[in-house]
């Protein structure tokens, strides 16, 4: 109990002196893709596209690791999210066990970031693996399980391998092995992205795992959207983020048919919007005006295995990259002109000199506020811009 305390105090003081320093980044994000590798083909998933976008698979060199939090320690900065993978299956990479055990030991005290959370289709967790994350002096925050059926056969159409059952062992291996330790981290995600191939097992996807946790006592949540936030072990039924924006409506009216059969939208919210919405607006090419900047190139760093980085979540084709971090430090690349640029065109709406935005709508990024873009228009000395930026928005 007391070296509990100890490390929560020890968290309070590394939020302070971060804070205090002008360093901390609470909704900032740092992706680090370990591989683009995978174990499996998801038929939702643009990383059976790669040779589409012309991309080399490979591992990322733990030297490159090793820069990159280097680079993290050196700017003494505290940001709020780092997640351990791309494109791939993180636990692919021959040295994930040494690159876990190194980011877990860099981070004691979430002295550099707020939570590390892990996306994993959990067909190679092992307990080595779990008796890192349940045993180290930090702690992965979130393990997110990407699941998205309830038989083996919706898997395999899915999936295109036969692997659940393993997977689910494995992951109800984890929930028993943590609930022997009495700890609450890391907290689950048992993913299930809504899609017509899967639609007709999400009851019994739910119900599965329901009768799971209250087996072993867990308490749980279960979610068709963002909120409220997950802060427990959470039965998530994601909304998919299909490969064309014209798609995008029925994907939307297919989850929200789903959420209201298992009963996540109560009756008198049916016609309401939310996060759950009538998609037209979503689907226009001709953009509104008053659409808003994207939080990516302010808060989104995603580092590719060959360390290239960009600043989006969906940019797996590379498009936006702004440089290598092998060749060129993180926040010379992060703060230099390329970005400013980019910055600057989200602010004025200039969306069309970033090809790639012009087909996206900033759905899964963090909010970037009135406040943070003046105070970076003021910083960047284009203080001229300020009445600019809300006529656009809001005149």
């Amino acid at each position: 109990m007391l070296e509990r305390v100890k490390i929560k105090m020890q968290e309070a003081t590394n939020r302070l002196s971060a804070r205090l320093s002008g360093n901390y980044y609470p909704d900032s994000i740092l992706a680090v893709e370990l591989t683009n590798f995978c174990n499996c083909n998801c038929v939702m998933c643009t990383q059976s596209m790669n040779a589409a976008y012309g991309q080399r698979k490979g591992f990322m060199p733990q030297a490159t690791v090793r820069k990159i939090l280097e680079s993290v320690s050196e700017r003494n900065v505290r940001i709020g999210k780092l997640l351990p993978f791309g494109l791939g299956e993180s636990l692919l990479h021959p040295a994930f066990l040494e690159i876990l055990k190194e980011i877990l030991q860099f981070n004691q005290g979430r002295k550099h970031f707020e939570s590390i959370d892990l996306h994993t289709n959990a067909i190679l967790l092992d307990d080595k693996i779990i008796e890192v994350m349940l045993n180290s002096p930090a702690t992965i925050d979130t393990l997110s399980f990407s699941l998205d059926a309830a038989s083996d056969e919706t898997y395999g159409k899915i999936r295109r391998n036969r692997q659940l059952n393993n997977a689910t062992e494995n992951i109800r291996r984890f929930f028993r092995k943590r609930n022997e330790t009495g700890l609450k981290l890391p907290k689950a995600h048992l993913q299930f992205i809504v899609m017509e191939q899967n639609r007709h097992e999400a009851r019994q996807f739910l119900e599965q795992w329901s009768d799971f946790f209250n087996e072993l006592g867990i308490p749980f949540q279960v979610n068709y959207d963002w909120n409220p936030p997950m802060r427990i072990d959470t039965i998530f039924f994601k909304r998919l983020n299909p490969f064309k924006n014209s798609e995008l409506a029925s994907a939307e009216a297919l989850h929200r048919d789903v959420a209201k059969e298992l009963g996540l939208i109560p009756p008198e919210k049916h016609s309401e919007t939310g996060r759950i919405i009538d998609s037209q607006e979503y689907i226009e090419h001709e953009r509104p005006a008053a659409r808003r900047p994207c939080s990516g190139p302010f808060k989104y760093q995603s580092i590719g295995w060959d360390g290239k980085l960009t600043v989006c979540c969906i940019d797996t084709g590379r498009e936006l990259t702004i440089g290598n971090v092998v060749e060129t430090p993180l926040f010379s690349l992060w703060e230099g002109d390329k970005n400013s640029s980019y910055r600057l065109w989200q602010i004025k709406g200039e969306f069309d000199k970033m090809p790639k935005c012009t087909i996206c709508h900033n759905l899964d990024s963090p909010q970037l506020s009135d406040d943070e873009i003046t105070e970076f228009l003021k910083r960047k000395g284009h203080a001229e811009l300020i009445p600019i930026f809300f006529e656009r928005i809001y005149g």
